[in-house]
């Protein structure tokens, strides 16, 4: 993370933790202010977490592990008792600071407004607002965020294994190392500070400014019996932060044109229950990239009862994903591409169990069929024999209806209309929503506009991908669905594009404004300009037909049709060549009976 990215972080803690210091309550205030309500960037980590004094916490739950003794026992990245009490030091230095601003600046503002007990709701919003303004604006909070920032700079110090990358300002680009295959302890020992999570290291730990990881080796598991030469991309986990959108964000989007496997990793003893898998599932169909996924089921040794043996407990299982794929998905999309999906399905889900042990026995045949999959995966071959037909008019409905989708789940969320599924968002979150469109931030914030209407277009327009009106030539089932996906295909890479362009780069001046509101009035002000911008660059269609609803069916519909004609242009070269290929192979006429 660049030291402008981490100065943003810390402005945004500390304010967040402000808000909570009006009233004056110290452990709400560190709470706050060592880890931001979205659970992304978390500075105990960095900074250690507050101890409450008289204060010992129990966990009742609490296990002995010798696994966890083992990994601790090192004790190079555990802070020891003095740094412990140095670290709880400077951070009651700074809650103590972040209290004593928002005292007095919430004692000039009562000076002038009164109580802010006995304000209503909207009124202490914008009170609130009004004491954050001031705060950031102030030498005393650009002081704090500085010395914070010095504070994090010192916590690269201590890591002399590998190098730094730097700034020329000092700051960490990124980190490398390189160990032998003989030190396999030393390499583990040396990344731990930038991937641990452990309590007894915060205060020592870098890993909420790590954007991510790239590791190369000869790595292969005990359980192997192929060295399989393979690149796995980890993404951050669906449904990771709390109250964010079941949509997958645009970051994930590319990877999926780019990879050769798609693999949706899930609990047994969850069966796929989760709502955002069944919306990662949409996404692959919506895409065009069925024939990627793979379904990875684990903790199956956690999957108990009577009825439960041997292929009875996979069918129970499956079952679960079945249920998802045959109401939501065939219901969202077609049932069409949901029996497909389950047809590809039933030989590409895996399941395996205790593979969190050095030797997972039960686990080993499942292990090796799915590293066999992913070794032998390979981009398929379109082979282009007929282009489907489809009609303009029904395109128009289908981003008629995606717009529509989209602007009543944000009406939801801006608490401009009532939604059941989509509640209202607090003023604090839909004013750092602003502040990041309005500065060009995209560090996967829990509301995410540009994914949003990625999705709405994505489901809609996949639906009509899947009902042509017409087929050239006799194509099988089977290569209907193949050109479709391919479409689908060609249609995913481009919406992303085109929603950072609506709602990003062209409305940015707007998002500034909305975010530059101040005052009474200004929380409902700031929804009002956010919804104006939606209606201004994802205008539903009407018989109105006016010029910003023009330019939105235009944009859309030259990513759609363009990417039909392309599969049209396919075919048609296809024929030509298949033809050409024809002639060449025809006998020759000997016209002189020899």
């Amino acid at each position: 993370m660049s030291e402008r990215e981490t100065r943003f972080e810390i402005e945004e803690s500390l304010s967040a933790a402000l808000v909570e210091a009006v009233d004056g309550d110290a452990k709400r205030t560190a709470r706050a202010f060592l880890e931001k309500s979205d659970m992304r960037f978390r500075l105990k980590y960095l900074l250690g977490d507050l101890a409450q004094e008289g204060e010992q916490e129990v966990d009742p739950y609490e296990e002995d592990s010798a696994l966890e003794e083992t990994n601790e026992a090192d004790g190079v990245s555990t802070v020891a008792p003095a740094e412990q009490i140095k670290l709880q030091q400077k951070l009651r230095e700074y809650i103590d600071r972040i209290v004593s601003m928002a005292a007095r600046l919430k004692t000039d503002l009562e000076s002038v407004q009164g109580d802010m007990a006995t304000m209503s709701s909207d009124d202490r919003s914008a009170a609130l607002d009004l004491i954050e303004e001031q705060a950031v604006e102030s030498d005393e909070f650009i002081e704090l965020v500085s010395d914070v920032l010095d504070e994090i700079r010192t916590k690269f110090e201590p890591i002399t294994a590998g190098r730094f990358d730097k700034t020329t300002t000092g700051w960490p680009r990124a980190w490398q190392i390189q160990c032998g295959r003989d030190e396999r302890e030393a390499f583990l020992l040396a990344v731990r500070y930038f991937s641990g999570i452990s309590y007894r290291s915060w205060g020592k730990l870098l890993t909420p400014l790590v954007n991510g990881m790239r590791v190369i080796g000869p790595f292969k598991p005990e359980w192997a019996e192929q060295a399989a030469r393979i690149v796995l991309v980890d993404t951050e986990g669906l449904g990771h932060k709390a109250d964010a959108t079941a949509d997958l964000p645009e970051q994930v989007l590319p990877l999926l044109h780019e990879a050769d496997v798609v693999l949706l990793v899930d609990s047994a003893k969850n069966g796929l229950t989760n709502f955002t898998a069944g919306k990662a599932l949409e996404g692959v169909v919506n895409s065009g990239h069925t024939r990627k996924l793979v379904v990875v089921f684990t903790h199956m040794d956690a999957v108990k009862g009577e009825n439960l043996k041997g292929q009875s407990k996979l069918d129970h299982v499956f079952g679960g994903l079945r249920n998802v794929v045959e109401n939501q998905l065939a219901k969202n999309v077609s049932a069409e591409a949901a029996r497909y999906l389950l047809e590809h399905l039933a030989t590409s889900t895996f399941y395996v169990g205790r593979i969190d042990q050095t030797d997972p026995k039960p686990a080993k045949p499942e292990l090796n069929r799915l590293l066999s999959h992913l070794a032998a995966a390979q981009p398929r071959v379109f082979e282009p024999v007929a282009f489907p037909e489809y009609s303009a008019d029904n395109l128009v409905l289908a981003i008629q209806e995606a717009a529509r989708d989209f602007r009543q789940q944000w009406q939801g969320m801006l608490g401009l209309a009532p939604n059941p599924e989509y509640r209202p968002k607090p003023w604090q979150t839909i004013k750092a929503l602003s502040r990041r469109y309005a500065e060009g931030w995209d560090d996967g914030f829990v509301l995410r506009p540009t994914s949003n209407l990625v999705a709405a277009l994505s489901a809609a327009i996949s639906r009509f991908l899947e009902t042509p009106i017409g087929w050239s030539g006799h194509p099988t089932p089977e290569q209907m669905r193949e050109t479709i996906d391919r479409v689908k295909t060609a249609v995913a890479v481009q919406l992303p594009i085109l929603s950072m362009h609506r709602l990003r780069e062209q409305p940015q001046p707007t998002w500034h404004e909305a975010y530059s509101l101040r005052g009474t009035g200004s929380t409902f002000e700031r929804r009002i300009r956010i919804e104006g911008i939606y209606e201004r660059w994802v205008p539903i269609p009407d018989a109105r037909g006016d010029r910003p609803v023009f330019e939105f069916l235009n944009d859309v519909k030259e990513v759609v049709m363009g990417a039909v004609g392309k599969v049209e242009e396919d075919v048609r070269a296809a024929n030509v060549s298949t033809h050409q290929s024809d002639q060449s192979r025809l006998p020759s006429l000997d016209l002189d009976g020899s």
